[in-house]
């Protein structure tokens, strides 16, 4: 058997080839989710694949180390890994960064499994790529959920156009209502746009926010549900927003429809921001009027053109 286990960082050597047998990357309905549970620790491994069990509908295989890892995906490439903080001769996050960075696995969507919802590595998981998180004390009510969003995301073909033949054409923003302006201090010739972030991942939310400040200096309004983002939208209307499609209260996509609907607020651009590629999803999204969606992991390099380009912004300008 062939391990696709990456070279040491002295190694030098070339990556390994691709293995003769592999798994489908997109569970077919139907069938059985492929899950790969990686996690050094043996109750909390147990616990995952127990779960996981009682569920019904997904093939579990397990692994304790980075070198186990790999190769169990040199067997077969599964449809989502499951990943724990503890891994035999790595860490977790670590052995993330090696999984996004590997031709094979840089798509296999991971769900990153921690002990306390506080853990410090959950914004690095994150960071480094994770399809999502679950914290132990959720495990029951979350982890099923989480792992079968990652596999949907991971199944879905890619974003379709905008124009979409047989969408419910958006509602028609009042033209002779200029959408915000950037503001333009009286110190700098530079202007400052503001964005709205509608999020309600405290930790996700922290990620979105600081990038924008260091990478591109915007400045940030804030708001952890439907409801408030409205309210900050009438005192304070942003020159664009980053909606999540998952929201506690006001689903993302109703406080779409009602941000186009509403004449003070139909021109300001509207990007999505879900874990689930999902083309249902998309479609109704900017047939309801966005401007643009982002995937996540977030990838924010990718991000940031996306922000720049619907504000009428150059690559270079911050």
């Amino acid at each position: 058997m062939e391990s696709l286990e990456p070279p040491s960082a002295d190694a030098g050597a070339s990556a390994p080839s691709t293995p003769t047998s592999s798994g489908s990357r997109a569970a077919a309905v139907g069938t059985s989710l492929k899950v790969l549970v990686v996690e050094a620790e043996t109750l909390f491994r147990r616990l995952i694949k127990l779960r996981l069990d009682s569920a019904g509908g997904f093939e579990v295989s397990e692994a304790v180390s980075r070198t186990e890892t790999f190769d169990r995906l040199a067997e077969a490439l599964p449809d989502v890994i499951v990943l724990g903080t503890k891994i035999a001769d790595s860490g977790g996050v670590v052995l993330l960064r090696q999984l996004r960075e590997h031709p094979l696995s840089k798509d296999i969507p991971v769900v990153f499994c921690v002990d306390r919802v506080n853990h410090p590595a959950i914004e690095e998981a994150l960071e480094a790529g994770a399809a999502d998180f679950v914290a132990r004390p959720h495990m029951d009510k979350l982890l099923v959920n989480r792992i079968l969003g990652a596999g949907h995301a991971a199944s879905q073909v890619a974003a379709p156009a905008l124009v979409i033949v047989g969408a419910e054409p958006a509602p028609q923003p009042d033209r002779t209502k200029q959408p915000p302006q950037p503001s333009v201090s009286a110190d700098s010739p530079r202007q400052t746009a503001c964005i709205l972030v509608v999020e309600d991942t405290p930790i996700m939310r922290r990620i979105l926010v600081r990038t924008l400040t260091k990478e591109a200096n915007f400045e940030i309004m804030e708001a952890e549900s439907g409801a408030e983002a409205l309210v900050k939208i009438a005192e304070h209307p942003p020159n664009l927003i980053l909606l999540d499609i998952n929201l506690p209260d006001i689903g993302g996509l109703e406080l779409l429809r009602q941000i186009k609907e509403n004449p003070a607020s139909a021109a300001i651009p509207v990007i999505m921001c879900t874990a689930r590629r999902d083309r249902e999803a998309i479609e109704r999204a900017i047939a309801l009027g966005a401007t643009g969606y982002i995937a996540k992991p977030v990838e924010m390099s990718g991000m940031l053109q996306k922000v720049k380009a619907a504000l009428g912004m150059s690559s270079s300008e911050e």
